[in-house]
């Protein structure tokens, strides 16, 4: 991974991007498929979870809450910081770490199972992704499981799609369809720089864009 995006990508989670996401909108849809998936591997054998890429750590919680030990591990500080925040009053992630996907400070075979979904969103290169895809196998126990998450190319046009109406236009708006094109051709996610957060705040993209 380039620096220049590693610093854009740090930018948008210090940003507190991913905080509610998954209570609003179509994320809520996203959270409790991923939880019903998630749930057919948890079993009595199960002991030790490793979130990483974990964000703000909504799996994490949920996961501990279960009485599970989780371990959540986030490239963003700020996003590994609003878990701790979160957890003042009842602390249940057992550990929380700002790392690398493909570099943890774990030993070997030391998971039950490892939730890696989201570090391949962003590890657009082949090599990279193996690189965290290894690390992730490095640290699962045999006979472990690795639930990991992709986007298609086709990702942002789905999306796109299935929010269009009432008052949202986005698929008319020019910036917002030369992004799909280009995922589309060569399946490279790149946020338009009039928009790079697809905000309603946003004012400059049109008042219908907000957070994907």
């Amino acid at each position: 991974m380039l620096e220049k995006d590693t610093h854009e990508i740090l930018a948008y989670y210090d940003g507190g991007a991913e905080i509610g996401r998954l209570e609003r909108g179509i994320g809520k849809i996203e959270l409790e498929r991923s939880k019903e998936i998630i749930s057919r591997y948890l079993r009595e054998s199960t002991h030790v979870i490793y979130d990483i890429g974990g964000g703000v750590g909504v799996y994490s919680s949920w996961l501990a809450e279960l009485g599970y030990e989780v371990h959540l591990f986030d490239l963003s500080s700020q996003a590994i910081e609003f878990a701790r925040q979160q957890q003042l009053n009842k602390p249940i992630i057992s550990k929380l770490e700002t790392a690398d996907a493909r570099n943890l400070d774990r030993k070997d075979e030391s998971a039950d199972i490892v939730l890696l979904m989201g570090p391949l969103y962003h590890l657009t290169e082949q090599k990279e992704r193996v690189k965290a895809l290894q690390e992730a196998a490095r640290v699962l126990k045999k006979g472990g499981t690795l639930i990991t998450s992709a986007i298609s190319r086709f990702g942002s046009l789905l999306w796109g799609l299935s929010v269009y109406g009432e008052c949202n236009t986005i698929v008319e708006e020019d910036a917002f369809m030369d992004m799909v094109r280009q995922e589309l051709t060569d399946g490279q996610h790149v946020r338009p720089a009039a928009c790079p957060r697809f905000s309603p705040l946003d004012t400059a993209c049109g008042d219908n864009y907000y957070e994907k």
